[in-house]
């Protein structure tokens, strides 16, 4: 069974707009990230359903830029680490 989303232009917590689709699974409610987090807790605040895994979801064009953006991130690193243990293990030494 699909289950549609609510479209909700309204964050339940601090009623501003939501631009990206925010909310929280399973229950669907409208929520930003921040606001979820400041509650410190995993129940919705409108149903008081247990979030056991809060997801946030958003339209595909912020989803892949999201992805793409820690995707570069990790090969920068990886690539970081690996020049350094490179130079770390291939420089010369000095002796004394």
């Amino acid at each position: 069974m699909d289950e549609t989303i609510p479209i909700n232009d309204e964050c339940v917590i601090c009623y501003d707009s939501i631009t990206n689709n925010e909310y929280i699974e399973p229950c669907k409610h409208p929520v930003h990230h921040q606001c979820f987090l400041m509650t410190k807790t995993n129940i919705c605040p409108i149903c008081r359903q247990n979030v056991t895994c809060p997801v946030f979801k958003c339209n595909t064009n912020e989803h892949d830029k999201f992805l793409q953006l820690h995707y570069n991130s990790l090969i920068f690193f990886t690539v970081s680490v690996y020049v350094f243990l490179l130079f770390l293990f291939f420089s010369p030494r000095t002796h004394q």
